[in-house]
């Protein structure tokens, strides 16, 4: 039973669930009213958070087997099924629990692990675009373990010939779950066949928006079970089944339950209407980009020793002052991230983007947002395209993006407080992979900037020979700037600056092997070359003879990119970057070993007290 949404705005929860309950009119009698607020609204937000890949939901099955305790049973195919009431006309209510999914298909040489597709999707694109460049959760036989698809690190594709790309597909995936061989990935309890799925985050926006995969699955399943838990009086007998396998060819869960359980008078499939279906934004109803570091800044120095007395100047950069005399040494690490500005306000209510940084859009189609303003965070999504009228699968980059925050109207989106000028990025979170291995958004360079911390908490200020500047600088990811107007105010008094930034890393299948090989894990990177500085070779020799003085594992190379370093440079300050290695660069899944954020750390205090 299909409800088509009235009007133009989202479908909202409360209109999806009255659905719903208007679906059941034929099983229940009399009709039993919902409380769509109360009951309904926590089981949508409870059940778009499990995951049922078609063929491996046996999980979630037994979640509602315990939500129905002594009253539900899984039949041998898997269904849920429970009965109320006897006698005849004798009905079948069902709701599917599967989901369009992935299983570990093959393990790498190098511990990755290839995927195979499983259950039949409506959006091709979207399902698999997805995948790229953004977190997983691989269900092994030790438990959910995190994990990232790789992508090109953006940093890598510049100054190669532009190709036209098709669409990401699941033969291009590698999933990185930390490990660096088959035995980590065995040990990790992951064999062929493990299911896999995109990390769900059930989103809340718009004033009783919910957006999640499978999210009109997900109510409409909510729905019946706050159904059955009313306890409703039903005329003859009414058979409830959370069927399995719906999205295999044979449908085989629902029709098992037909052969198992009937014959039956009538059989209804429950459904709510969604938008954008098939997304990782399906809609039911129910942080620093660049020029808006001051909550990093702030963070920063909350986490400094209790000497230290930083200083902000008039661009936003913090600035440390350690020691004295010559020469005067600087290190700089950058506060912002990567993100949008809101460019303008359209008359539907939607936001027209203006991006900051360089980056793959793709990433961001289709996925939850945050619109950061002065009074506070404002949820939303990344609208997806329309396939049929924007190029399809066929077409990897999308159309200029767009965000939503549920609002239909400019003056209700304003009224939300958001503005012109305001900073989007999307949610974000630091997850632990295997070992030592970690990954999130905006590594880069917020493991610089902690880097910076850990050498500062460490020092002993008392015992430097030279004078130490340390910066945490801002609008690097749009032109440098903050640590322009730093170069700008020191001219040519220091000797030497050290910009802690990212060293883009080749160590990865999609990329090629000519340049940028630092595999992470093997300590800090001598950023000798990259498109912006190169550093004198004898500077490079010196800062090895530093590493090995402190027994610090040293690499050296060249990448793509800009450094903040190299705004020195006109005023003749010699630029020796220094980087850890990252895979994946300016993307959601950024991937880094937290033994070279220590050990970076190190480094940067080896070089303030000893060089």
């Amino acid at each position: 039973m299909n409800r088509k949404a009235s009007d133009s705005r989202t479908v909202g929860l409360t209109d999806g669930m009255r659905a719903v309950g208007m679906s059941l009119v034929l099983s229940l009698s009399p009709t039993v009213r919902l409380s769509a607020q109360n009951t309904v609204d926590p089981l949508t937000i409870r059940f778009s958070a499990m995951t049922a890949v078609s063929g491996y939901e046996q999980a979630m099955a037994d979640s509602l087997v315990a939500l129905f305790p002594g009253q539900a049973a899984k039949d041998r195919v898997g269904n849920v099924v429970l009965t109320l009431g006897r006698g005849a006309p004798k009905r079948l209510v069902a709701c599917p629990l599967d989901e369009p999914g992935y299983v570990v298909g093959n393990v790498t040489d190098e511990g990755y692990l290839t995927l195979r597709r499983v259950g039949r999707v409506t959006q091709p694109l979207f399902d698999q675009q997805n995948l790229e460049g953004h977190r997983v959760t691989l269900f092994g036989l030790k438990g959910p373990v995190p994990g990232v698809t790789a992508v090109r690190s953006t940093h890598l594709t510049r100054g190669r010939p532009m190709l036209a790309e098709a669409a990401f597909t699941v033969d291009n995936a590698y999933v990185d779950v930390g490990a660096t061989g088959p035995a980590e990935v065995e040990a990790l309890g992951l064999p062929v066949l493990t299911p896999v799925a995109a990390l769900k985050q059930p989103h809340a926006y718009g004033g009783g928006l919910l957006a999640a995969p499978v999210a009109g699955r997900r109510a409409a399943c909510a729905a019946l079970a706050a159904a059955v838990q009313a306890k409703p009086r039903v005329t003859g007998m009414v058979v409830v089944a959370f069927t399995v396998q719906s999205l295999q060819a044979s449908n085989a869960g629902l029709e098992s339950v037909k052969r198992l359980a009937g014959p039956f008078t009538e059989v209804s499939v429950v459904s709510v209407a969604s938008q954008f279906e098939g997304t990782p934004v399906e809609t039911v109803a129910l942080y620093g980009v660049s020029g808006m570091e001051a909550p990093v800044r702030e963070t920063v120095k909350r986490l400094l020793p209790a000497w230290a007395k930083p200083e902000t100047d008039t661009a936003g950069n913090l600035w440390l002052r350690v020691g004295q005399g010559e020469p005067l040494i600087v290190f700089v690490a950058h506060l912002d991230e990567i993100g949008f500005t809101v460019d303008s306000i359209l008359d539907d209510g939607s936001l027209h983007l203006r991006t900051r940084g360089g980056f793959f859009s793709s990433l961001f189609e289709a996925q939850p947002a945050l619109v950061h303003t002065t009074h506070g965070d404002v949820s939303g999504i990344f609208l997806p395209r329309e396939p049929s009228r924007d190029s399809g699968p066929a077409r990897r980059t999308p159309p200029p993006l767009r965000v939503s925050v549920g609002a239909t109207t400019r003056a209700a989106t304003q009224a939300l407080g958001v503005a012109v000028g305001s900073t989007i990025t999307m949610p974000k979170r630091f997850v632990r992979l295997a070992g030592s291995r970690a990954t999130g958004r905006a590594m880069d360079d917020r493991v610089g900037s902690t880097a910076q911390i850990l050498a500062v908490r460490h020092l002993d200020p008392t015992k430097l020979k030279h004078q130490v500047i340390f910066v945490w600088s801002t609008r690097e990811e749009i032109g440098l700037e903050g640590a322009a107007a730093v170069a700008a105010a020191l001219g040519t008094a220091p000797k030497r600056v050290h910009a802690i930034d990212t060293f883009v890393s080749a160590d990865s299948p999609l990329e090629l092997q000519n340049f940028a090989v630092a595999p992470i894990g093997r300590g800090p990177v001598a950023r000798a070359l990259d498109n912006s500085a190169v550093t004198p070779p004898a500077y490079v020799d010196s800062l090895r003879a530093v590493a090995r003085a402190r027994g610090i594992a040293l690499q050296f190379g060249t990448t793509n990119g800009g450094n903040d370093g190299s705004t020195f440079t006109p005023y003749g300050v010699v630029d020796v970057a220094l980087g850890w290695p990252l895979r994946y660069s300016h993307s959601p899944a950024e991937v880094v070993d937290l033994k070279d954020v220590a050990s970076l750390g190190d480094l940067i205090q080896a070089i303030a007290e000893l060089w």
